[in-house]
């Protein structure tokens, strides 16, 4: 019976509806392909009934940890995981903090969704091999699932009632970048990275928005473009994700828009620079095609005086 069995993704689906049911205990009825009650099964007909992989309390939390593991924004992540130290109402308060995010929450039932799959995929197939059958691919493709990005963000060019809101976020960048570092010397690298800079709402510039389904503002990427002799170059000033939308793919899906829309602009390269942690991403950006163009080092002089004294 189950070598006439086929795992389509509706019939996947009212697996894991079965093993999650706290309500009720449910069964595969391999006859029929479908997932019953077992107070409803045919007690003359118990060969045809195929119990569901087990699902408890501990896997839901196990499941739980995974996804804080793999979320890179800081602010949820920290907040999830102090949930799951707190051994109170665990389920509940995790539930009700991914909803705080649209993106989040969708982040978390994709992340879910692709792992029950997965577990319910593997369950089948280990009955196939028992009965020495070969096994099998699941008759759904995971690139049907609508990217997170596309349903829960869009990009715009900026208007002009944008520019203020543009500059106070070039500020809070520069602070993030350089935290550590005394307010005069933040202040010289922002004076040498803007002196002559275009303001973002003057001709030259470029700058794409992303906001939410709610037009929240979430991203922005500023470039200048400079022209001679027919060559136009994109110098990105600003390239800022603000930290409640990190982790979620929000930088990339901006870079692609930005990408996009200064090639209609005959833009023939794009100059993006990496400042304090942001470093750390350029290697995800070399991928794309971006080269290395120069690396810029900071001396600490007071600090390398005191450890060489040591």
């Amino acid at each position: 019976m189950i070598e006439s069995l086929r795992m389509s993704r509706e019939l996947i689906d009212q697996v894991i509806f079965g093993m999650e049911n706290q309500d009720a205990v449910y069964v595969l009825d391999a006859r029929e392909s479908t997932v019953v009650p077992i107070d409803e099964a045919d007690a003359d007909s118990t060969d045809r009934y195929i119990e569901l992989p087990r699902w408890r309390s501990v896997d839901g939390y196990n499941l739980m940890e995974q996804f804080v593991a793999t979320l890179h924004n800081p602010i949820f992540r920290e907040r999830l995981r102090a949930i799951l130290a707190s051994g109170r109402g665990v389920f509940r308060q995790f539930k009700d903090t991914v909803r705080e995010r649209r993106e989040i929450e969708r982040s978390w039932y994709l992340f879910k969704e692709r792992h029950m799959r997965s577990l319910v995929v593997d369950w089948f197939n280990t009955l196939r091999e028992s009965e020495g059958l070969a096994r099998l691919e699941a008759e759904f493709n995971e690139t049907e699932t609508t990217e997170l990005i596309d349903i829960d963000f869009e990009f715009r060019l900026a208007d002009a009632g944008d520019a203020e809101t543009i500059v106070e976020l070039d500020r809070a960048a520069f602070d993030e970048v350089f935290a550590d570092r005394d307010p005069a010397v933040v202040q010289l690298h922002r004076d040498r990275r803007r002196e002559g800079v275009p303001s973002p709402d003057a001709p030259q510039s470029v700058v794409i928005v992303g906001q939410t389904s709610g037009e929240e503002f979430a991203a922005f990427l500023w470039a200048v473009v400079h022209e001679r002799d027919g060559a136009r170059v994109a110098f990105v000033e600003q390239f800022y994700v603000l930290p409640d939308f990190r982790g979620l793919g929000l930088g990339r899906g901006l870079f692609f828009h930005a990408v996009g829309e200064l090639r209609k602009q005959r833009v023939g390269e794009i100059v993006l620079e990496f400042l304090g942690p942001g470093t750390e991403l350029a290697s995800s950006f070399q991928k794309y095609g971006m080269t290395t163009l120069s690396v810029e080092l900071s001396l600490d002089v007071d600090r390398w005086y005191r450890s060489e004294l040591l």
